[in-house]
């Protein structure tokens, strides 16, 4: 049996609901996070949170079937619908910028070309999974790699875009997908069968690391 752990890597601040059984986050849940976000913006000078949404209306977050709460699709969805997008003021931080936060506030910040962003809105809660139903058209638009079932989680590959152990470090995985490789490290993108997986549909930073490893991994697939 697989170790079991929070997919999640900011389950621990959440409330005790969603150890009661109930499917879904309640009419009047409300992201338990976000005073933590604003007291981190405050600490770095930033005035305050970019609101437009950027996710899809009908994913919404609820339990997870993986484990913790994850996002759910309220309805169908299908192949090739834009899923989550950045928009062009998010919020970023250049690396030199992340020392000075502490790691409790590391769970808002995901690598982005060569900085990082705050996840702004409730792809925060989005869970990892070997076989995703989701995955990247660019570099700031993630897209429904099938057609997803209403009340199916939807997930993606960590590893296509946290390549650093600044923002993800080496977890076991039981994600339950046939192919579940056991583990995610931000070292994933440097295998070859990794790369075929997820070709084309790499973000720009990836693929430059990728690159890099050419030498380590000579018959690689962007």
């Amino acid at each position: 049996m697989k170790e079991s752990r929070r997919h999640c890597w900011w389950d621990s601040f959440l409330p005790g609901w969603e150890e009661k059984g109930a499917k879904a986050a309640p009419p009047n849940f409300q992201n338990p996070l976000l005073h933590k976000k604003q007291k981190l913006l405050h600490a770095n000078n930033i005035e305050n949170l970019y609101n437009n949404p950027m996710l899809h209306p009908d994913v919404t977050v609820s339990k997870s079937d993986v484990e913790g709460i994850g996002l759910v699709a309220a309805r169908s969805i299908p192949v090739g619908t834009v899923i989550w997008k950045m928009e062009p003021d998010a919020i970023q931080l250049t690396k030199d910028k992340l020392p000075t936060i502490q790691p409790e506030y590391h769970k808002f910040i995901h690598h982005y070309k060569d900085h990082f962003i705050f996840v702004q809105d409730d792809r925060m809660y989005i869970n990892h999974s070997c076989d995703p139903n989701t995955w990247w058209a660019d570099d700031e638009t993630l897209v429904a790699k099938r057609d997803i079932k209403e009340n199916e989680e939807v997930t993606y590959d960590y590893a296509t875009t946290e390549i650093t152990e600044d923002t993800m470090h080496k977890f076991a995985c039981n994600c339950g997908a046939a192919d579940c490789r056991g583990s995610v490290t931000p070292d994933d993108y440097k295998d070859p069968d990794f790369q075929k997986l997820h070709a084309g549909h790499l973000p720009s930073w990836t693929q430059g690391a990728i690159v890099k490893t050419a030498s380590t991994f000579p018959r690689n697939a962007v």
